[in-house]
């Protein structure tokens, strides 16, 4: 399937779990990505559906401060009308059911960026600025890449604490970006520094913008590995 929908620009994003994966592409909308997220729950994956989504990442998050979700492809592939979603009996069935998600995930996906695109890409405006902004005083995150445990340990020892709070996950990704943002913070935007002391997950502006910053590593990273 990966293969399939590479043909329309989909990169094979991300894996959720053993039944769960996503792709991605750019929309045409500026640095917005169109989602495709494939889902199948049961023993083994007896019953399978898909859904679209907007992000301001690539990679996928459920965080809904970072991406809005699109149901009518779900909707599209349903055979059972309640439930929203495919049974799966036979390995025949499988197939069936991929080739008519290979065949309307183009569409759906474009159709989804048309009629939430707009809208989405002044939502998360304000953020995109900020994150672009401390992308920029960064400067070549492969050097920071190539020294990043003396980066991690240059940062001020106060702002240790709140890095281990705002590490939303345990990966390097996430933990760098909360050590670029406490680095650069004073001179990206000085009045962020009164929401350095928040909960991050009652504030929904800067997890969106950290979200941004941790993607950018992780794009950063995958091509430092090569």
């Amino acid at each position: 399937m990966s293969g399939k929908l590479a043909m329309y620009g989909f990169d094979h994003a991300y894996d959720l779990g053993q039944f769960e994966m996503g792709f991605a592409r750019p929309s045409v909308f500026p640095a917005v990505f169109e989602h495709l997220h494939v889902c199948g729950q049961g023993r083994f994956s007896e019953v399978l559906y898909a859904k679209t989504a907007l992000s301001a990442i690539q990679h996928f998050d459920h965080d809904e401060c970072v991406s809005i979700r699109d149901l009518d492809l779900m909707f599209l592939l349903e055979r059972d009308a309640e439930r929203h979603w495919t049974e799966i009996h036979s390995s025949a069935d499988r197939i069936e059911w991929e080739k008519r998600l290979v065949h309307a995930a183009d569409e759906a996906c474009r159709k989804t960026s048309q009629k939430l695109g707009a809208e989405w890409t002044r939502v998360i405006a304000p953020e995109r600025r900020i994150a672009d902004e401390f992308l920029r005083v960064t400067g070549d995150l492969s050097g920071v890449l190539d020294r990043e445990f003396a980066f991690l340990r240059e940062t001020c020892p106060e702002h240790q604490e709140q890095i281990k709070a705002w590490s939303w996950r345990s990966g390097d990704d996430q933990v760098l970006a909360c050590h670029v943002f406490f680095r650069f913070v004073a001179e990206v935007d000085r009045g962020l520094l009164d929401q350095c002391d928040c909960k991050l997950r009652d504030n929904d502006s800067l997890r969106r913008l950290m979200h941004m910053i941790a993607d950018h590593v992780g794009n950063c990273r995958k091509a430092f590995l090569g």
